[in-house]
């Protein structure tokens, strides 16, 4: 089976968006990116949404951690204090891009 139809396969939501591990055939499909997570959608309104990330964005580091998995952004929110939104640099079409998330 073709890696574009497993993306529903494995999303998790965290702070307004859907994710899934990207890594191995499916980062092809991506500029600059050989693993993080892949956004699969973005709720409107939501932490996710006022950041910035869009639908398709690979988001590849929180807080100096790669993000390789959603746990590691899991985990950097949790450990995030009110007020202190965890460091997020993301993908989109081949540009690095930053913001804050505050899943709070």
């Amino acid at each position: 089976p073709s890696p574009l139809r497993n993306l529903l396969l494995s999303d998790v939501r965290v702070g307004g968006a859907e994710f899934r591990p990207l890594s191995g055939d499916l980062a092809e499909y991506f500029d600059g990116a050989d693993e993080g997570l892949l956004v699969l959608r973005v709720i409107r309104d939501t932490p996710a949404d006022r950041m910035g990330l869009k639908d398709g964005d690979v988001v590849v580091e929180v807080d100096g951690y790669k993000c390789n998995h959603v746990s590691v952004l899991r985990d950097a929110l949790a450990r995030a204090k009110p007020g202190s939104p965890a460091n997020v640099k993301w993908i989109r079409k081949g540009r690095t891009h930053v913001g804050n998330l505050d899943a709070r």
